[in-house]
């Protein structure tokens, strides 16, 4: 709202600074060429008087002024116009990158997928033949990681192409954040030794829905377990500011060599070889940076090896 005021400002000085100029011409021509005669402040009311003319050029300072504000107004809503369809340029180019990688990854991984399960399968039948039930057992987990590392492949890229698209049933509520986490956390309990500290709460909610808001932390929360170790610690802090909301968020993990894996990091599909587990698809962070996005919020991301990641995700207020 104040940089629409500022631009209609803008244009309403200029018109009148420019419609200022006509009755000064108008007087300077009137008394000079037309009188013949030297200009001094004294003889504008003779000069008016004379020639009632120079009263309507007068109100050219008013009547410019208007009409240039009015233009401001215009400008200001084709300002919006233009940066929201580059907005839209912006975001259809990301996805149209992210379905490009994923086309080829998806190609690669499943050709990759089928042929170890084609592979699998026949030594599976092999040793069926001769009765060895511990090889086939054996051979049928292998079968079972090859299925679920291809279904989590395409799942992947499922969840990215919900979480970065805009739906018209998408609506921008304020989601109360710490329920939201402690769900997640409870989900987690069942399977891992996880405790999460909220230090810090200056804030409640965010202004995006809740299957976002639950995408963003379940991503986060998940590489914590992941890359973390048996006992898993996050610290959550929720900071506002006058102009932002801060999510601060630390876990105990094994942590990152950025200078090795600092570029990669927001990459589609990009995997970390020394932190590599199975079940990752290289997506999480990519997808969440895609996400925040849609909402001109930027996250960021420090580590050390040994010294779990850090993360502070900013959303501009308003």
């Amino acid at each position: 709202m104040r940089k629409e005021i500022n631009i209609k400002n803008r244009y309403l000085l200029f018109g009148i600074l420019f419609g200022c100029v006509f009755p000064l011409f108008s007087v300077l021509i009137d008394c000079c060429l037309i009188r013949k005669d030297t200009f001094s402040f004294s003889k504008l009311g003779i000069i008016f008087n004379e020639n009632p003319l120079h009263y309507i050029i007068a109100s050219a300072p008013f009547f410019l002024g208007l009409a240039f504000y009015i233009a401001g107004r215009f400008a200001y809503r084709q300002q919006l116009s233009n940066h929201a369809l580059q907005q839209s340029n912006d975001q259809l180019k990301l996805l149209n990158e992210s379905y490009n990688t994923f086309n080829y990854h998806v190609s690669h991984d499943l050709k990759t997928i089928i042929t170890n399960g084609q592979s699998l399968a026949m030594m599976i039948r092999k040793y069926a033949e001769k009765n060895d039930s511990g090889k086939v057992l054996e051979l049928s987990e292998m079968l079972r990681q090859t299925c679920e590392s291809g279904s989590g492949t395409i799942n992947g890229f499922l969840q990215l192409h919900r979480m970065t698209s805009v739906n018209p049933g998408d609506h921008e509520v304020d989601i109360p954040l710490v329920p939201v986490i402690e769900e997640l956390r409870d989900q987690l309990s069942a399977h891992h030794d996880i405790e999460i500290q909220i230090r810090v709460r200056e804030f409640e909610n965010l202004p995006m829905p809740a299957a976002r808001i639950r995408s963003l932390f379940q991503n986060l929360l998940s590489n914590s377990v992941r890359y973390g170790y048996e006992k898993v610690e996050v610290k959550i802090e929720l900071i506002k500011t006058d102009k932002h909301l801060k999510i601060h968020y630390h876990d105990n993990g094994r942590g990152i060599d950025m200078k090795k894996h600092g570029h990669r990091l927001f990459q589609p599909f990009a995997r970390i070889e020394e932190t590599h587990t199975a079940g990752s698809t290289g997506i999480g962070l990519y997808l969440i940076k895609q996400m925040l996005s849609l909402y001109n919020a930027t996250i960021s991301l420090n580590s050390e090896p040994g010294k779990g990641v850090s993360i502070e995700i900013v959303f501009p207020q308003g």
